[in-house]
């Protein structure tokens, strides 16, 4: 309780407790302001340090561009979700709009590592610069976003001629640079005559697909995606004997399956960044023609048949009594 005298306060009492109480309420604010720049660097939104897409060739068969997106959270690297699309610019934004078919995040560094989306580009996409987005947001709301180039080439950049336009057989002009075959380390690449302008980097390894060589039609197929005979996700496009296509992605065991239409050979092709293809073909019919080999049942019936016939007859002329001979003399 405060003393008062009649000239005043007395400070002697009062003076150490209100020092005290501005104490207090200095270090809080101070504590406060601490906690609020604390804050702000946890929630600090992420970034995307590089992004790379390869060019793609319009064929007469699909074609795959894998975008390949580096990026960093100092939260912390899972708490990112990295959202890819594809397009062609217009005069109205982005005409031919495609979703991922597949998206494999892989974690460097607890704040830090890469994210690859696979896109299947159908036979009849236009040609000429395309664009790879990536939009990396975190659970926050915070986000970042990056493009990367990337060319839709003729077919004719794959058909081993001297084209108009091309300066060397399948590359220059609208093809990739001649650079890209040269052994050189040139500019823009990320690898000798990989990254960049010109194709994907190879990686080790070697992809292959389990499956049985033959399946009962109006079943579904099953199969399973290997990396070093390891279960691995890919992207897996199957070719019907109709020309008709399905494209999925095999999952974290490397399984997939499907439904095919109609009977007759259906290839099946996987596909992983960096690694060469897998190419499986099956057959799918009658179950009882495919599961076991075709025997010709007509000519083993007719020959078991003449066979019997040969055998009943023979035993018939042997049962039969022989004449006796008299001779009379």
């Amino acid at each position: 309780m405060m003393a008062f005298s009649g000239q005043g306060i007395r400070w002697g009492v009062l003076g150490p407790k209100l020092a005290a109480s501005l104490c207090v309420l200095l270090f809080s604010s101070m504590a406060c302001a601490q906690s609020e720049i604390s804050v702000r660097i946890l929630n600090s939104p992420p970034r995307v340090l590089d992004i790379w897409a390869n060019p793609a060739i319009s064929a007469n068969d699909s074609d795959i561009v894998w975008c390949l997106a580096v990026y960093e959270d100092m939260n912390r690297f899972s708490d990112v979700d990295p959202r890819f699309h594809i397009g062609k610019p217009s005069n109205d934004g982005l005409a031919h709009i495609t979703e991922p078919h597949l998206v494999l995040r892989t974690e460097q560094t607890p704040i830090r590592g890469k994210a690859l989306a696979g896109f299947v580009i159908e036979p009849d996409a236009p040609q000429g610069v395309w664009h790879c987005i990536i939009n990396a947001s975190d659970s926050s709301g915070e986000y970042d976003t990056a493009v990367a180039n990337f060319n839709v080439m003729p077919k004719t950049c794959a058909n081993d001629i001297l084209d108009t336009g091309e300066r060397g057989i399948d590359c220059g002009g609208p093809c990739m640079p001649c650079t890209c075959d040269n052994g050189i380390l040139d500019t823009g690449e990320r690898g000798i005559d990989c990254g960049g302008p010109c194709g994907i980097c190879p990686a080790l390894g070697s992809l292959s697909i389990e499956a049985l060589p033959n399946f009962p039609q109006g079943g579904k197929v099953f199969g399973q995606v290997l990396l070093n005979g390891t279960a691995t996700q890919s992207i897996v496009r199957i070719v019907g004997p109709c020309g008709q296509s399905i494209i999925l992605a095999s999952d974290a065991d490397g399984l997939f399956s499907f439904l095919p239409e109609n009977p007759g050979k259906w290839v099946i092709k996987a596909d992983l960044y960096g690694i060469s293809q897998a190419v499986k073909t099956i057959g799918v019919g009658d179950s009882e023609s495919n599961q076991h080999p075709k025997i010709p049942w007509q000519p083993i019936v007719l020959l078991t048949l003449s066979y019997a016939i040969y055998r009943f007859y023979r035993a018939k002329r042997r049962k039969k009594p022989r004449r006796k001979l008299s001779l009379e003399i």
